[in-house]
């Protein structure tokens, strides 16, 4: 009885869940399905490409990033960024250049205060604005559907929309969503989960068989140690020491080529996980 009555609760949570089923309306004319997820945490601060599938009416997309959800929600490109690259530059002024005392009927219009000619007063604004970089960081056409953002800070949360510039007749603009991640709390030293063996590891780290120069060292050994590490890591660093011999103590070392600096983004400690069994 015991089993019929498991089965009986099953089927009737199957049939409700399956009634409860709705459709939900989705813009095809938006972005959508960003990378990283809407939300994602954990992110590397060093460089990341923000992707997404673009609207299907898409010919471009106007990318927005910043630390503040309400400034990237409602960001617009800067009015004399009419090259529309991110930040107000040359390229701008050889727009108003090439259409001094036109319309301003090219594309894109260097008639910033539409007006309808090109003069003196679109040059102000540019000069106004020159070198500003605002939260628009630039059009990306298609087939691109990523933007690469680099030197992030640790433990923040980022923001990110991107607008679809669309084919005629649709709407000229799709608003998109403003999607959301933030960067990881530490930076890793030295990981050790990407030596694929002992060999490799000793290319950086160095014991009395591959360094020979003090005699500290002889007193140590190391290895790449897969099966006692740390939650969620696939390697460890797995040091034999013998203290029995002078000087009675044991070290392995390891000397970066390049000088690292340990406050890097506003780190102010470091973990060193040890185990001793």
């Amino acid at each position: 009885m015991l089993y019929k009555s498991i089965t009986f609760c099953f089927a009737f949570f199957l049939f409700f869940t399956l009634c409860g089923t709705t459709t939900a309306e989705v813009d095809l004319s938006l972005a959508s399905s960003p990378l990283p997820e809407d939300g994602s945490a954990g992110i590397a601060t060093d460089s990341i490409d923000l992707g997404w599938l673009p609207g299907n009416w898409a010919n471009s997309h106007d990318v927005y990033f910043g630390n503040d959800f309400n400034e990237v929600d409602v960001a617009v490109p800067l009015q004399a960024d009419i090259s529309k690259t991110g930040q107000v530059d040359l390229e701008d002024v050889l727009l108003v250049a090439q259409q001094w005392m036109t319309d301003g009927s090219g594309q894109p219009s260097a008639d910033i205060s539409e007006d309808g000619n090109v003069t003196l007063t679109d040059f102000s604004l540019v000069a106004k604005q020159w070198l500003q970089m605002g939260l628009f960081r630039g059009n990306q056409t298609l087939p691109t559907t990523s933007f690469n953002v680099s030197d992030l800070e640790l433990n923040q949360t980022y923001f990110w929309r991107t607008d679809e510039n669309n084919d005629a007749p649709n709407p000229p603009l799709s608003k998109g969503y403003t999607w959301k991640f933030t960067t990881t709390d530490h930076l890793v030293l030295d990981d050790f989960d990407a030596y694929p063996d002992t060999t490799a590891l000793k290319t950086n780290w160095h014991d009395g068989s591959n360094s020979g120069s003090s005699s500290y060292q002889t007193q140590s050994a190391l290895s790449l140690e897969n099966t006692i590490v740390r939650a969620f890591s696939g390697n460890s660093m797995q040091i034999d020491y013998n203290t029995d011999q002078s000087p009675y103590y044991g070290e392995v070392d390891r000397v970066f080529a390049t000088p690292v600096d340990l406050t890097e983004k506003g780190a102010d400690s470091l973990d060193l996980w040890f185990y001793d069994p």
